[in-house]
């Protein structure tokens, strides 16, 4: 009987996560020592969330300019917040809803914000892990 209960449930969490599939992306941009970059992160996907999280590592030549993180007002409706602050070299990005509202549109871009390059020239990688809720 408790296997099957079991079985159950996991099978209803997989159908579940499977079935929303949304899509974090942060489009590549490019700039010169010590200038700002804006970076741009979209979502797509069927389901919209209430929240997400975002924890961006942030090589040492990064850093995140202050204050620079907006919310695509197109996606929020107004009901939602953008929260920005680095870290111990992590970005960590939240965006919620007090009224547990989910996010508009099924794609396009979500928020941006900026980081200032630092002196020594290179490619530097972003890659977010994100928990979407």
């Amino acid at each position: 009987m408790i296997r099957s209960i079991i079985t159950l449930l996991l099978a209803v969490s997989v159908s579940l996560t499977a079935s929303a599939e949304n899509i974090l992306s942060i489009a590549s941009s490019s700039g010169h020592s010590g200038e700002e970059v804006e970076v741009v992160v979209s979502l797509s996907g069927s389901e919209m969330p209430v929240a997400i999280e975002m924890n961006i590592p942030l090589d040492e030549a990064l850093t995140y300019v202050h204050g620079s993180a907006i919310l695509n007002p197109a996606r929020s409706d107004g009901s939602h917040s953008i929260s920005a602050a680095e870290r111990n070299g992590m970005l960590n990005i939240v965006i919620y809803s007090a009224s547990l509202d989910t996010l508009q549109g099924s794609e396009g871009e979500l928020c941006r914000f900026k980081l200032e390059m630092g002196r020594e020239p290179g490619e530097y990688s972003i890659l977010p892990n994100a928990v979407l809720s």
